[in-house]
C-alpha cells in the first residue's frame, strides 16, 4: 500500500514535491490552495508534473486532513504559515515535511 501524501501550497516548489512523491511511489491524494478561486489553477499545476493525479483540491487544511487522512503532508505554503500548517498536521497525527524556514 503506497504512502498517502498531500501538498500544502502548490504554486511554487509544491508541485515539484508532488512530482517527487509520485515518482517515489507515493499516492498524492490532495493539495491545499489559498482560496477556492485557485483550486483549478493548482490542479493544473500538479497535473503538469503528475499527469495521473486523481486527488482533490481543498482551501481548508483541517477539512483536507479530516477527509483525506494522509499519512504525510509537504508544507510548501508561504513562510509565515509554516508553523500553523505544521502544527495542524501534527495535531492530526500526520507526518510533516516542511520547506524552510520553520517560523
Amino acid at each position: 500500500m503506497p504512502i498517502r501524501v498531500a501538498v500544502i501550497g502548490v504554486r511554487g516548489v509544491g508541485k515539484f514535491h508532488a512530482q517527487w512523491f509520485a515518482k517515489e511511489g507515493c499516492e498524492v491524494v490532495a493539495f491545499v490552495s489559498s482560496s477556492p478561486e485557485t483550486i483549478a489553477q493548482n490542479e493544473t499545476a500538479i497535473k503538469s508534473v503528475v499527469p495521473d493525479f486523481r486527488g482533490r483540491g481543498y482551501c481548508d487544511l483541517r477539512e483536507m486532513l479530516e477527509k483525506e487522512r494522509p499519512d504525510a503532508v509537504s508544507v510548501c505554503s508561504p513562510h509565515h504559515l509554516h508553523a500553523e500548517h505544521c502544527l495542524e498536521a501534527l495535531r492530526h497525527g500526520v507526518h510533516v515535511l516542511c520547506e524552510k524556514p520553520l517560523v
